[in-house]
């Protein structure tokens, strides 16, 4: 970066008479040679010239420097500067103190001034800065304590929708070889999504891609982090796009059924439905290779809560009413066969599926009837009638 250069009357050479001895204005003053009144003679160029020096004082001190010079953090000109990768530049011992200082802060209770001050544009920046540039214990501290500031109604927006910030973030995120920031970094990305601005800049940032390739190596409190917010995205156009875009979207999400917990599902279920309504006919016929009307029957066919399995019938009418019931019935055997139904229960969803395929009445109508029914009327003579 450029350097500070001082006025150039800092250079202009004062002849004061006695002895015949000339010094340097700045020399003159600090060693008492001058007491700030006129009467110097100032030799420039081999030009004499007879000025005020008091006024010429007053002149140097009323020069503002530069905001190029200027520590975001201290507000003083720099005297040993460093530059970032984010090509921000910064004092190199308040950029340091700056590094201890946030693994600190963020084990502490920080009260509501504290945040406050923190929450200011220009600290934030700071924190953007160091999320990008730190090392891992850094990027983690760092990304915790923004999310310890986002606790406030007060936090702009405008700070959230930093592309630094999103783009530090997915680095963290993606980052194999070190795993202990996975947890942090989906932690805030979940904070973040959680308002609905800001949302379409996570996508554009290309956040679903990586987040639907780790879904099957993530641990149950990352996974359920990471079904959120592609939960959360799926409700904007461009991040259901983003979704059916992705070839792994629906086979990750289809073999997570019944493998994790309820709230894991719903948010699953919740992705397969905004993707499949997208474009019903491609991807419900994938979401069923893929082996989704097995595991929804399975889903039904447990304990899970009523909205669960309400949401997991609604899937099963959207397949059949896009894909061959042939198939489809085919796809609900090997569900059955998955559950262990006994002889009985197997036999009457034969006979169900031949009724089904036999009948005069549009077959994908009697399917969403045969999962309404849920095998618990199996002696029910009416169960497919309109």
């Amino acid at each position: 970066m450029p350097m500070y250069k001082p006025n150039s009357y800092r250079n202009v050479k004062l002849d004061v008479g006695v002895g015949g001895q000339v010094l340097d204005l700045e020399t003159a003053v600090k060693d008492g040679v001058l007491d700030g009144v006129g009467g110097g003679v100032l030799v420039s160029a081999g030009v004499a010239e007879k000025l005020d020096l008091k006024k010429m004082i007053e002149e140097l001190e009323s020069i503002e420097v530069p905001s190029v010079f200027i520590c975001p953090i201290s507000l003083d000109p720099m005297e040993d500067p460093v530059t970032l990768c984010t090509g921000q530049t910064y004092e190199r011992s308040n950029i340091l103190k700056w590094f201890s200082l946030v693994g600190i802060l963020v084990n502490l209770d920080i009260d509501f001034a504290s945040k406050s001050n923190l929450r200011q544009p220009a600290k934030i920046s700071l924190m953007v800065d160091m999320l990008n540039e730190g090392s891992i214990e850094t990027k983690i501290n760092v990304t915790r304590l923004i999310e310890m500031l986002m606790e406030g109604s007060d936090f702009e927006n405008e700070n959230l929708s930093s592309l630094s910030l999103l783009v530090g973030l997915l680095r963290l995120v993606k980052d194999k070889r070190h795993p202990n920031g996975l947890l942090a970094g989906l932690g805030l990305l979940k904070s973040i999504c959680s308002h609905e601005s800001v949302r379409g800049s996570v996508v554009s940032i290309g956040t679903v891609p990586p987040l639907v390739e780790l879904l099957p190596s993530l641990n149950s409190e990352c996974l359920e982090l990471a079904l959120y917010i592609l939960e959360v995205l799926s409700s904007i156009p461009e991040g259901r796009l983003a979704l059916k875009g992705c070839a792994s979207t629906i086979p990750n999400v289809v073999k997570l059924l019944m493998r994790v917990s309820e709230a894991c599902m719903q948010l699953a279920l919740s992705i397969l439905w905004a993707v499949c309504m997208l474009a019903p006919e491609e991807c419900t016929a994938l979401a069923v290779e893929a082996g989704l009307a097995a595991k929804l029957l399975l889903v039904i066919q447990s304990g899970c809560n009523p909205e669960l399995k309400q949401r997991s019938v609604e899937l099963l009418k959207l397949c059949s009413l896009n894909y061959t019931s042939t198939i489809v019935i085919s796809e609900y055997g090997k569900g059955l066969e998955l559950a262990g139904l006994d002889d009985a229960k197997w036999g009457y969803f034969k006979g169900l599926s031949g009724a089904i395929q036999g009948t005069d009445i549009d077959g994908p109508w009697h399917l969403s009837l045969v999962v309404e029914a849920n095998f618990q009327r199996p002696s029910d003579p009416h169960i497919f009638r309109p």
